[in-house]
């Protein structure tokens, strides 16, 4: 998303296609990869996890089912990533709406409906994930990129260390938060199933609570690297202020909340 900014705020449709080249290649590789060794190491992460005996069965099928989905989760983040370099967060929206929709129903049906527990919800989001990717992809055919993309297929390659250089820091941090979560819910799972169940719970209102925060950080990327790319660094520094005032604000009616 950084650099597919700053190459349209530059003007650079060579750059911008080279970006998203490299973005297919890179996350395909990633996307097998760790749909392989989530597959295969679904029962030793639940053990390390502590997960109850009760809960074990259920933990690691509801782990396979959405390793089994990685491919989906991934090509959907890449589009709306691609939508979000452009500038244009309405249909990342409208694809994030049609999942949404799409697990709730499916949800009331494999878990009201067919009683699948856990699997179920995996399913479910599996399910609402790969029709979201379908409907984007029949997005793009109706509203190609502005730029040429498979033109620049072999020279793809040469963006991967710059998206690398970019994205692992980001990676690096969201890797250490969630690892400092999954140690929390390692040592509260020993405490048996109805503890585990509230930390879960409480993880999903954090989750919900962190929305506006995390929506300004992902418009932030986008709108400063496209003024980057511009050169209007003034107006990337005014950006980055008002978010910071409107996230803070927002963070204070939460907190009060």
């Amino acid at each position: 998303t950084v650099r597919l900014g700053k190459a349209v705020g530059a003007a650079d449709p060579e750059s911008a296609g080279r970006t998203v080249c490299g973005q297919i290649r890179l996350f395909t590789v990633l996307a097998l990869g760790l749909t392989a060794a989530m597959l295969l190491a679904a029962p030793a992460a639940a053990r390390l996890m502590n997960v109850p005996d009760e809960a074990f069965a259920e933990t690691v099928r509801y782990v396979r089912i959405c390793s089994g989905g990685i491919v989906f989760i991934t090509a959907y983040n890449g589009i709306s990533g691609i939508f979000r370099g452009m500038g244009n967060s309405r249909s990342p929206f409208l694809f994030v709406a049609i999942a949404c929709l799409v697990n709730v129903a499916l949800d009331i049906l494999f878990v009201g409906g067919f009683g699948m527990a856990a699997s179920g919800a995996a399913l479910a989001t599996i399910l609402a994930q790969a029709v979201s990717v379908a409907f984007s992809a029949r997005y793009l055919r109706r509203h190609p990129l502005p730029f040429p993309v498979w033109s620049f297929w072999r020279q793809g390659g040469r963006a991967v260390g710059g998206i690398l250089r970019i994205g692992a820091p980001i990676a690096l941090q969201d890797f250490l938060t969630n690892l400092s979560f999954l140690i929390i819910t390692s040592i509260v799972n020993s405490m048996g199933v109805v503890a585990s169940a509230g930390v879960g719970v409480a993880e999903k209102l954090f989750v919900f609570l962190s929305i506006v925060p995390m929506a300004f950080m992902s418009a932030l990327s986008t709108f400063v690297a496209q003024n980057m790319g511009a050169g209007n660094k003034s107006r990337a520094d005014r950006a980055l202020g008002l978010a910071q005032a409107i996230s803070l604000g927002c963070g204070a009616v939460m907190f009060l909340a």
